[in-house]
């Protein structure tokens, strides 16, 4: 089963939450998904991943380029991961401010025997805030 998607949006808000589990040892799992937003002064938040032949997939994004109500402009970029037995895992966030002030989380994973896993993988990122972490295990 595959799952490809690539989306941009001005302006926008965008979040999505998709879990995907095989049926029988010898389906396998595809995730493919990019995802960018930005707004009128320049903040921007992107994220993405990229799964190959997993086992279980469960993934969630949340991007903005603007809290809303708040008059500072910058953007945030969220995403948790949990993957089981795949040959290979990328995920990637990335946000910046319109002062060219910037943020970026990634990580990857490979396994030619099909065994590479991430567990409660979180990132957090925002430019212009003070509280840009990242949580994995």
């Amino acid at each position: 089963m595959d799952s490809a998607i690539l989306s941009f949006d001005n302006g926008a808000s965008l979040s999505r939450q998709i879990v995907l589990s095989s049926v029988g040892k010898a389906a396998r799992l595809n995730l493919h998904e990019w995802h960018g937003t930005t707004n009128a002064d320049g903040a921007a938040a992107e994220v993405s991943v990229d799964v190959i032949n997993a086992g279980t997939i469960k993934y969630s994004y949340a991007i903005d380029p603007k809290t809303p109500g708040s008059k500072a402009t910058f953007a945030k970029a969220r995403e948790n991961l949990d993957v089981t037995n795949a040959a290979s895992i990328s995920v990637a966030a990335f946000a910046n401010s319109p002062k060219g002030d910037f943020a970026e989380q990634g990580l990857g994973v490979a396994s030619k025997a099909n065994t590479a896993s991430i567990s409660k993988y979180s990132n957090r990122l925002c430019r212009q805030c003070e509280h840009s972490k990242r949580y994995s295990s």
